[in-house]
């Protein structure tokens, strides 16, 4: 399935066959920002999302009067003064629904057109957080034909426009009520959204009690927020944990009621 970087993420949000295929994305799309926003807003808009920090988005005043930082016009990153790079957070919520179901992306430039894994796009940098050459554009994403059952959910501060504190999509399949493949990725606490390493060693085994405990040790391990919202790092981290291991309950026993 082809989705055009200029796709309103309303239409995501209504789509039949996405809602039937890739939930993950539906949910994803409907719960970014409002109507309004949504009705203007693109697929690449949201991909290309630039990354938040409280001593960023603010006025140029406010700014100046804090010394400015890394991100815009200083030299320090006030989350991190001893550290060499910028740590605002990517937030947005379609990324990691599409790194759920293993998207790949379409870019254009000067040189041509190319195709690499979504994955590719994103560098753990909030300054310059998009892997993309001047002149280039993206122009499409791309899931694949096979979709397993996927679901996506976040926490913010007010539950309607905010942007994620915390964002976690997964897609599992199983056989016989063992696992045959598990992608978890998560938005809001790094300054890229990533997909969950590990998850390949739960090949061939339940969905239970010891899984979901190696999954909320692997989320804790790889998330990296730091205090760029109003929201403390820790709860953020046991945030993307929990609901790590909550979806992915939900979608073992929804594949479980429906096999």
């Amino acid at each position: 399935v082809r989705i055009g970087a200029g796709v309103q993420i309303a239409d995501i949000e209504n789509h039949a066959l996405l809602s039937e295929r890739y939930p993950a994305v539906v949910q994803a799309a409907r719960g970014i920002a409002g109507p309004s926003h949504r009705r203007m807003g693109t697929v690449g808009g949201n991909l290309c999302l630039d990354t938040r920090c409280v001593y960023y988005n603010q006025s140029g005043w406010w700014r100046h009067a804090n010394g400015y930082c890394l991100k815009a016009q200083g030299e320090i990153c006030h989350v991190a003064p001893q550290g060499q790079r910028c740590h605002a957070a990517f937030a947005g919520d379609l990324a990691p629904a599409l790194l759920a179901h293993d998207a790949e992306l379409e870019v254009a430039g000067a040189s041509g057109m190319r195709r690499m894994p979504l994955g590719g796009l994103f560098v753990e940098d909030g300054r310059a957080h998009l892997n993309l050459a001047r002149e280039e554009i993206v122009v499409a994403a791309y899931l694949p034909a096979v979709a397993h059952k996927s679901a996506y959910r976040k926490v913010r501060v007010r539950d309607a426009i905010d942007f994620p504190l915390a964002g976690v999509a997964a897609a599992l399949a199983t056989e016989r009520g063992l696992v045959t493949s598990l992608r978890v990725a998560l938005t809001g606490t790094n300054s890229r959204p990533f997909l969950l390493e590990g998850t390949d060693a739960l090949r061939g085994k339940p969905i239970d009690a010891n899984s979901l405990q190696a999954i909320d040790k692997l989320v804790q391990k790889q998330v990296q927020p730091m205090r760029t919202t109003i929201v403390s790092p820790q709860y953020r981290r046991l945030a993307a944990a929990a609901m790590a291991c909550r979806l992915v309950r939900q979608l073992a026993d929804e594949i479980g009621s429906t096999s």
